[in-house]
């Protein structure tokens, strides 16, 4: 049985992103109020395809991937660039343990219909976030 498969928790795929990392640890997140245009350069800038999005208390409320950028924008085109992210994001963030094995939770982001999951660690603070991407590649290498 590989390794993937038997051993591998979320917590492997977060220390491969550090590995991979462009010099950024930890959760990337962007206020409610930021504006879409705002998250599009923020995206780009770090290279990553969904972000947390948090309230003025800091707590995350809501998730936006590059999928949802694309529905909104076909749906509002440059109209909804100046929009709140509160108007665009998905307030129903899915969310794993970073100890929970790899295996299960790609197969509940299988079940779920999700590319990106929320990663949480034991005290229940967001501490990053997996993608499909990211699960393939870890199994590729490990």
């Amino acid at each position: 049985m590989l390794y993937f498969e038997e051993y591998a928790t979320v917590q492997d795929v977060l220390n491969l992103k550090v590995e991979e990392s462009t010099g950024h640890q930890g959760v990337l997140s962007m206020p409610q109020s930021a504006t879409l245009d705002q998250l599009i350069d923020f995206m780009n800038d770090y290279n990553i395809g969904a972000v947390l999005i948090r309230n003025r208390d800091k707590q995350i409320v809501g998730l936006i991937t590059e999928r949802d950028v694309i529905h909104y924008l076909a749906l509002y085109e440059n109209t909804g660039l100046n929009n709140p992210l509160w108007r665009v994001m998905n307030t129903d963030v899915k969310a794993c343990e970073q100890t929970e094995k790899l295996k299960k939770v790609a197969h509940e982001m299988a079940e779920l219909n999700v590319r990106h999951m929320a990663v949480k660690n034991r005290q229940g603070d967001y501490i990053g976030v997996v993608s499909s991407r990211d699960i393939e590649r870890f199994a590729g290498d490990g």
